[in-house]
């Protein structure tokens, strides 16, 4: 009965050995903090870019020259970058500990045409802070 008793507390410490280890990366070190909002703001570049691409080249190609695979290609691009950006975007927040409502504001961002752009410079402002730190 002791040596279960003993085998479980080994097991125990064990897990919490590695749930500790897990848990370093989401600890607000600088480097990877660092790297984690430059990744959130290449990844609402590249998808604003796409959105501006898909409204501005693909839908016109689609509508004025009877292209639809203009839109297929374009649209397939940019889901694909929206999807990277909201993935990038809870890891930042997570990563940098950030209250609901900045996840908020950076998805809604993501939405708005013209939107990663303008939230950009505010993300660049913290990532300035971060190297300050």
């Amino acid at each position: 009965m002791s040596f279960l008793n003993l085998e479980n507390n080994v097991q125990q410490l064990t897990w919490t050995k590695h749930l500790n280890t897990s848990l370093k990366r989401f600890k607000n070190n600088d480097m990877y903090s660092i790297r984690t909002i430059k990744w959130l703001r290449y990844s609402g570049i590249a998808e604003g870019i796409s959105s501006l691409l898909l409204f501005f080249v693909g839908m016109p190609l689609k509508y004025l020259a009877d292209k639809p695979e203009a839109v297929r290609i374009t649209g397939t691009i940019h889901g694909i970058l929206f999807v990277i950006y909201v993935v990038t975007l809870m890891q930042a927040a997570l990563v940098l500990r950030r209250p609901l409502s900045w996840s908020v504001k950076n998805f809604v961002a993501a939405i708005i045409p013209m939107g990663p752009f303008m939230i950009e410079p505010s993300l660049k402002r913290e990532q300035k802070e971060l190297l300050k730190e």
